[in-house]
């Protein structure tokens, strides 16, 4: 059965990297420990791994958010202030390393959407994806935490294999089951 749906503001994860905040600005790779993961899953994971909850450096933090979504949770939310490179990081998080096809972070899964672009058929894109059982990582970027919530939700519905990041500001979905923040 084909679907008459409409995907203008979709993207590739090449055609993201065409975009001139991605293109035109070289990642500023580092070893500081800038990163820091959020949330109750992390205090659960701590029981594990007492390191996990420290401040993390670019490497260390995309090894915790490849295992978190492999392994723990579907759905990660980026958050920090206006114009600190939050775009930039999630898209260095695919492009850092040729991933293995089965990684979640493989830039081949990768469905990106500014939400001002798609705000009207977002869920029900999303939805149709996760009800499909497709591989997918469903990036959305100036995500409302509301509707991170709700995404969250969809991706976590029975046999979906969705992944999913929100990039914004700000969060209250801390005490979210199964979701990562990362600040």
């Amino acid at each position: 059965l084909l679907r008459d749906v409409h995907l203008g503001g979709f993207q590739t994860f090449e055609d993201w990297g065409r975009a001139p905040e991605i293109s035109e600005i070289a990642f500023q790779q580092n070893d500081d420990t800038r990163f820091v993961a959020k949330g109750s899953e992390i205090q659960t994971w701590q029981n594990e791994d007492a390191s996990i909850s420290q401040e993390k450096s670019f490497d260390e933090i995309r090894a915790v958010i490849s295992t978190f979504l492999a392994t723990k949770g579907n759905a990660v939310r980026v958050i920090g202030p206006s114009g600190f490179g939050k775009t930039r990081l999630v898209h260095q998080l695919i492009a850092s390393q040729a991933a293995l096809p089965q990684d979640v972070l493989s830039e081949n899964q990768i469905v990106y959407c500014l939400y001002e672009d798609v705000k009207d058929r977002l869920l029900n894109i999303a939805r149709e994806i996760a009800d499909s059982g497709s591989r997918a990582l469903l990036i959305v970027d100036d995500s409302p935490d509301s509707v991170h919530t709700r995404l969250s939700e969809t991706v976590h519905r029975d046999g979906s294999h969705c992944h999913l990041i929100t990039i914004g500001v700000e969060t209250k979905a801390q005490g979210a089951r199964r979701n990562l923040i990362v600040e």
